[in-house]
C-alpha cells in the first residue's frame, strides 16, 4: 500500500512505487500505446473494450503511463481521456507536455517496449458545503507529489503537475488584444498563442463597446452544439478598459485546441451585454 512507502526527498524519485500502487487505488489498464502509420495510437484489447471506454468519455480523470510496473507520467483530464490521448497523437508546436510524452512514448516503441496507459474515473462525489471537490484534481497533486513520475519532472529534478506545467508554459509577457474587424455586431479574433493555450481572451475593442459593466457574467454560447459555459466580464486587467474574458479558461482553451489552430481567425458575435457566441 502507498502508506507504507518512504517519503522521498525533495526532488528525488520515489523509486518504490509501482503501478501495483495505483491500480489498489481504482487505476485500470486501458490498453498500450502503440505507432500506426506515423501516429500514437492506444490499443484496446476487445476483452476490456466496455470498461476502457466508459472510463475514457468520464470528463473528470486520471492517467497514468507506465513501463511495466513504472510508473512514468499521471496526469488529470477534465474533457475525457478520449479527447486527452487525442492531442498526444498530433501535438501541437506549442503543448510542451504533449511534445515531451509523445516523443518519449516513440522511444519506448522503437525500443520494443509496450508502454501501458491506466485511467481512473471517480466513483465518488465529495463535497465541501454546497460546493463538489473535484476529486481527481486534488487526487492528481498528491499523486504526483509522493510518486514523482520521471515524465512529470521540471528543471532541478522538481515534479509538476498537468497544471503546473501548463501555467509555466505560459509564463510570458501578454500579447496585445487582437484586431477586430467590426462587422455588426461579428468581429474576427485571431488566436494569439496566450489566448488559444490559456483560453483567457481578450476581445478587443469593438465588442467591448457592446459589452456589459467590469464584473458581470457572461455567458459564451458555441454554434457547434458544445454547452454554452459561463464567464465574467474583466474590464480592468487591460489598460484600455477593453474587455477580457476571465473564468472557466480551462474549458476555453480545450475548445479552441480542438477545433482551431493558433493563430486562426475566430468569429466572435456579441448578441447582447452578457451574451456572445463564438462561430466554429
Amino acid at each position: 500500500m502507498m502508506a507504507g512507502h518512504p517519503t522521498a526527498a525533495r526532488g528525488a524519485p520515489v523509486t518504490d512505487y509501482t503501478i501495483d500502487d495505483l491500480t489498489v487505488l481504482g487505476f485500470v489498464e486501458l490498453g498500450e500505446w502503440v505507432e500506426v502509420d506515423g501516429l500514437l495510437d492506444v490499443r484496446i484489447p476487445d476483452e476490456t473494450r466496455d470498461v476502457a471506454q466508459a472510463i475514457m468519455t468520464e470528463p473528470n480523470a486520471l492517467y497514468a503511463f507506465a513501463d511495466g510496473v513504472d510508473i512514468l507520467y499521471i496526469g488529470k483530464t477534465t474533457r475525457g481521456l478520449t479527447k486527452r490521448f487525442r492531442t498526444y497523437r498530433r501535438p501541437g508546436a506549442s503543448q510542451r507536455t504533449n511534445l515531451k510524452c509523445n516523443a518519449k512514448l516513440r522511444d519506448l516503441i522503437a525500443a520494443e517496449r509496450r508502454p501501458k496507459v491506466y485511467g481512473f474515473a471517480p466513483v465518488s462525489h465529495l463535497s465541501y458545503g454546497a460546493f463538489e471537490i473535484n476529486l481527481a484534481a486534488g487526487l492528481e497533486d498528491s499523486l504526483i507529489r509522493r510518486i514523482c513520475p520521471p515524465w512529470n519532472g521540471a528543471e532541478g529534478g522538481r515534479t509538476e503537475t498537468e497544471s503546473e506545467m501548463r501555467e509555466r508554459a505560459d509564463d510570458m509577457p501578454e500579447h496585445p488584444p487582437p484586431e477586430t474587424d467590426a462587422k455588426a455586431e461579428r468581429f474576427h479574433i485571431v488566436l494569439r498563442p496566450s489566448y488559444y493555450r490559456k483560453g483567457i481572451l481578450n476581445v478587443g475593442e469593438g465588442p467591448s463597446s457592446h459589452l456589459g459593466r467590469d464584473r458581470d457574467p457572461l455567458t459564451v454560447a458555441f454554434t457547434d452544439g458544445t454547452p454554452p459555459l459561463t464567464t465574467r466580464i474583466n474590464r480592468t486587467a487591460n489598460a484600455s478598459g477593453n474587455v477580457r474574458l476571465v473564468g472557466n479558461n480551462r474549458l476555453l482553451a480545450d475548445w479552441f485546441q480542438e477545433h482551431f489552430f493558433e493563430n486562426d481567425r475566430i468569429v466572435l458575435e456579441v448578441q447582447g451585454p452578457n451574451r456572445i457566441t463564438l462561430h466554429r
